[in-house]
Parts: structure tokens; sequence; C-alpha cells
């Protein structure tokens, strides 16, 4: 996926899958508004909003619903570029931000440096 992808708005039509930043004490508010699946799904995968962790949770047809990304105990993270490391955590995808983040700037910095990369001189094989 190219960076631009990720900056510029996806084409109308196309679904984005939202990233939710959530502390721990906001994750049990949070839970109250998924279905029953997808707090089931976060229990047998012991997610509890550690700071950088992240959590896919699968729709009924198998694509990502959403994501939870884990700020601990309140968005405070001590590397302002963390957030950006899901690029290339995620799979292939249009995702949103839907929540707050400390730093809105580092965060679309992070996620473009992370999504970069520089193949031009790249051996692709033997």
């Amino acid at each position: 996926m190219k960076p631009s992808e990720i900056i510029v708005a996806p084409p109308r039509g196309k679904r984005t899958v939202p990233i939710t930043p959530v502390s721990r004490k906001e994750l049990s508010g949070l839970t109250r508004h998924l279905g029953p699946a997808a707090r089931r799904w976060l229990s047998a995968n012991s997610f509890g909003g550690e700071p950088g962790k992240h959590i896919a949770i699968p729709a009924t047809d198998g694509s990502i619903d959403r994501v939870l990304w884990g700020t601990g105990n309140g968005g405070g993270q001590t590397d302002p570029f963390a957030f950006g490391r899901l690029a290339r955590l995620l799979p292939a995808g249009a995702y949103r931000i839907d929540g707050k983040l400390p730093d809105l700037r580092l965060a679309a910095l992070g996620w473009a440096l992370e999504a970069y990369s520089f193949t031009r001189y790249r051996n692709n094989g033997p």
C-alpha cells in the first residue's frame, strides 16, 4: 500500500475499518457497545488496552470489523510514532482513526513512515 493511499480519503463507497484508540479504563465502556461475539473475541485474546497493543475484531464475513489500539492508562504514549506501527502490522485495507490520539500529526507521520518501503535496488530473488 502506498502512503498516499493511506493519507488520501478512500474512494466513495469503499468501506474503511475504524481504528479506535482505547485506554484500559475506556475499554469496559467500549465493550458494552460491541456485540457478544466481539466481547468474547476480546476476552479470548486477553486484550486489555495495553499501550501499543492492538487487536483486530473480525466481522461475521471474516473481514476486519474494527481495530482497537491500546493506549495504556490514558493516551500519553511515550513514543509519539507508536500508532504508525499499525501500518506494517495490519493487513492491506482502508483504515480511519475513530477516536482521539495525543498528536494526530505525529501519528499520521508515523503511519506514513512505517508504510514507506524503498525497493528500487532490492533484489527480488535468486
